[in-house]
């Protein structure tokens, strides 16, 4: 996703960004909310829609693939705060058009996701 998230930046149309803010938007009424399910649907989309902005269509197929695993087995979850600000950074990166800085916000997005899923899978709360 850091390479999806700096083809965006490079390559994104300004509908895609458009699409991009409107996602965002929803994701942030459902943080505020606590609502869970809502939460992880805006969640995939505003990952997916960066990587269909990326128009690689390998970078496509695996965020598909990955996606359809987690949602197999990941349980909706309340977003954690740093997410949101994660998701902000990574929009106003985009919007901007900084490759750099998109690529890095959203690496930085994913090793935080990554950390919760391994404190959930030692947990016992998801099994991968």
């Amino acid at each position: 996703e850091p390479l999806a998230a700096r083809l965006m930046a490079e390559r994104s149309q300004p509908e895609d960004l458009l699409e991009l803010q409107h996602i965002h938007q929803k994701f942030v009424e459902a943080v505020e909310k606590q609502d869970a399910a809502t939460i992880a649907k805006y969640d995939e989309k505003f990952h997916t829609s960066i990587v269909k902005a990326s128009r690689n269509q390998l970078l496509i197929k695996i965020n598909h693939q990955t996606c359809e695993r987690i949602k197999a087995h990941l349980p909706a979850q309340p977003e954690r705060l740093e997410r949101h600000y994660a998701h902000a950074k990574i929009l106003a990166a985009l919007q901007a058009g900084d490759a750099d800085a998109a690529e890095h916000y959203m690496h930085s997005h994913l090793e935080l996701v990554a950390q919760d899923l391994i404190s959930m899978t030692r947990d016992g709360n998801v099994s991968l």
